[in-house]
């Protein structure tokens, strides 16, 4: 009876496993396809919106100094071997 039992979960286990992978994984699977479409479609009007004539605009992080204003005046210099 309890091999019975046994041959019968891993049928049921089996037969869900195949239920989930053949309706429910595409289902899923599209939702998250149609998704990651619509991101993309926002993100390319800011790439494509076109700048008015004369306008500038800087791409790229803002720097900031590497001594503070404390430190004084940064000379580069050179060694100079005799």
């Amino acid at each position: 009876m309890g091999l019975l039992k046994f041959i019968a979960i891993v049928i049921l286990v089996y037969v869900g496993i195949r239920f989930i992978g053949r309706f429910l994984l595409p289902l899923f699977l599209g939702i998250l396809i149609k998704r990651a479409g619509d991101n993309s479609n926002a993100g390319r009007y800011w790439q494509n919106r076109r700048s008015q004539e004369g306008e500038v605009k800087l791409k790229g992080k803002k720097t900031e100094s590497r001594f503070s204003k404390d430190e004084g005046e940064y000379v580069d210099y050179e060694e100079i071997k005799d």
